[in-house]
């Protein structure tokens, strides 16, 4: 499938896609004739594992650790989660101070 094809079967846009070849995370297949790169079902789903672990906005070296199999699934999702606890605690904090800063 073309790119396009893929930005709608993954929900990625063309131009994340782009990004994440220059990445690293992902490697498209070429089109010997035309150079044309190509995506398989395979690398929808890969598109779909990076959304999701976007979503929680993992970085991108996490990412690409986990796609190479050095990083588990699991072992990531715990890393992301306390520093999204302590971003959590950091902004419950500016919010008490713009409280404050109202009453």
């Amino acid at each position: 499938m073309n790119i396009k094809a893929a930005e709608e079967r993954s929900g990625v846009s063309r131009q994340n896609i782009r990004f994440y070849e220059r990445e690293g995370l992902l490697t498209p297949d070429r089109n010997p004739e035309n150079d044309y790169r190509e995506y398989g079902e395979n690398h929808v789903d890969i598109l779909k594992r990076i959304r999701v672990m976007r979503m929680v906005d993992m970085p991108l070296d996490q990412i690409k650790q986990v796609l190479e199999g050095t990083l588990t699934p699991a072992e990531a999702a715990k890393v992301q989660k306390q520093k999204l606890k302590q971003q959590q605690e950091q902004l419950a904090a500016a919010i008490r101070v713009c409280e404050e800063w109202t009453e």
